[in-house]
């Protein structure tokens, strides 16, 4: 008996090989893309954050390390880029020129004009209170609770669990982060579970409750209990119909459970108010240009499948490390005319070649040397001449600054790939348990059953990759009916 392997367009392998390459096709369309417009778009904030930080050091402050500095930089930036304030522009700008040429940035500094500064100087002003720099303001806590407990707070703590929350994040102020809790109470099937995870862990199984098969469950809660001194104590409760159709409340659990105050509660996240804020020394601000210019930051390196952006080890965040003594020239003179908000060269005050400095100086003049020699010279004379031929005669300067930082991925039609990508994800959910519920509340009767079908996982699952197999099979067995190929 043989079989001959066949590549006709009916068959099934080339079948497989064309929706194989389909596949490919549409990654490299969607995700290729979206993974350089993450990388570009965290480079550029991060480096801008490190420049805005390097002219507050430059100013005087004072940080305790190079990712303080960095952070407390990018949130100036990204509050700036959604005011679209003009100084943001401007450093976006500095900042996508020094991404594109690496390694020259090494030789670069800025003299920081005093509208760039006073820009700076005042939005860490207005973030900055008590030794501390706001990066992000928190989401509100729901409850907080300090000893001893005014009347107010009182209120508000019998307030938050008179709503009967069956889930909500503990944040301890006074101990260390691993002792705050997020607790969560469900029912399934003749169980109820008490669930609790620490910060940034997974919810496990820290209690189980049998519960009554003739009763009807309502729901799980917890239930304020009472304070006393510095510490309240609260419980798991259960709401159900008896037998007889009777309305209960039970305690599921007769050991006391409690917080210690200080403490924030809140029914959708931890509350960590250190975490939104950078501790600074009151700083001693001073304009940074008069004597010095600013280094331009180190680059950093980004991962462009996830955007994660790494700085050197050692990056300069100290004013002696930032700062770069005024140029001067060998009479020992500072050098005239050098341009503020441009990258200009350490040593000479020169505008670096490649920058867009916007200022009169062309190529080859001023200077009287020739542009190089050999194959090298030549097209750098006949780039000079291109450009020589399409600037105006006139003083007028087009500004392209705004095209630097342009994202591709929000304007039509180039978004249309990031927008599909966008769709799906909102189609994006956590997997549930294994169960559903069966809820009818009429004037008549009332039902409230959940159907607990974890025993039987294992064939659900093996029946749901079938049918996903069955359903591919299907489809590429009906494909040509249509297709014809």
């Amino acid at each position: 008996m043989a079989y001959t392997f066949s590549l006709s367009r009916r068959s099934i392998p080339v079948r497989c090989l064309c929706l194989l390459l389909i596949a490919v096709v549409l990654w490299c369309f969607f995700m290729v893309p979206q993974a350089g417009a993450i990388a570009t778009e965290a480079a550029t904030v991060a480096y801008a954050g490190a420049l805005i930080g390097t002219i507050l050091v430059g100013a005087g402050v004072v940080f305790s390390s190079h990712g303080d500095m960095q952070a407390v930089g990018a949130a100036m930036y990204k509050s700036w880029i959604k005011s679209s304030n003009a100084i943001g522009s401007t450093i976006s700008a500095i900042a996508s020129w020094a991404l594109e040429h690496g390694e020259a940035v090494a030789k670069g500094a800025l003299r920081v004009g005093k509208d760039m500064y006073q820009a700076v100087v005042d939005a860490f002003n207005a973030a900055y209170s008590n030794g501390k720099f706001t990066v992000s303001a928190p989401a509100p806590a729901d409850i907080y609770l300090c000893y001893p407990p005014n009347t107010a707070m009182k209120a508000n703590i019998e307030s938050f669990f008179e709503s009967k929350p069956s889930e909500f994040y503990y944040s301890s102020q006074d101990a260390p982060k691993d002792q705050s809790r997020h607790y969560k109470l469900i029912i399934s099937g003749d169980y109820a579970y008490w669930y609790s995870g620490r910060p940034g862990g997974e919810l496990k199984v820290a209690d189980t409750y049998p519960l009554k098969r003739s009763y009807q469950y309502q729901s799980v809660y917890f239930k304020f209990m009472g304070i006393k001194v510095s510490t309240v104590f609260y419980s798991p409760y259960v709401d159900y119909y008896d037998e007889n159709g009777e309305f209960h409340s039970d305690l599921l659990d007769w050991d006391n459970y409690g917080f210690v105050m200080p403490f924030y509660l809140s029914t959708s996240h931890f509350y960590f108010e250190s975490d939104s804020a950078v501790a600074v020394p009151p700083p001693d601000l001073a304009y940074p240009s008069d004597n010095t210019l600013v280094r331009m930051p180190d680059i950093p390196s980004v991962d462009t499948a996830t955007g994660a952006v790494t700085f050197p080890s050692d990056a300069a965040y100290t004013k002696d490390a930032v700062s770069v003594p005024y140029p001067v020239d060998a009479e020992g003179v500072k050098v005239p005319d050098i341009p503020y908000d441009k990258v200009v060269d350490q040593s000479t005050g020169k505008t670096l070649d490649d920058a867009d400095t916007g200022t009169d100086t062309k190529p080859g003049e001023g200077t009287g040397t020739e542009t190089g020699s050999g194959v090298s010279g030549l097209i750098g004379t006949i780039i000079g001449l291109l450009k020589n031929f399409f600037d105006s005669p006139s003083d007028f300067k087009l500004d392209m600054d705004g095209f630097r930082n342009l994202a591709i991925a929000d304007k039509f039609p180039f978004c249309i790939p990031f927008d599909m990508v966008d769709s799906v994800k909102q189609f994006a959910a956590t997997a549930a348990d294994y169960q559903f519920r069966i809820k009818f509340d009429t004037q008549y009767f009332s039902v409230d059953h959940t159907v607990d079908l974890t025993p039987i996982a294992v064939p659900l699952a093996f029946f749901r990759y079938i049918v996903c197999v069955w359903f591919v099979w299907v489809l590429m067995s009906r494909t040509h009916d249509l297709m014809k190929w």
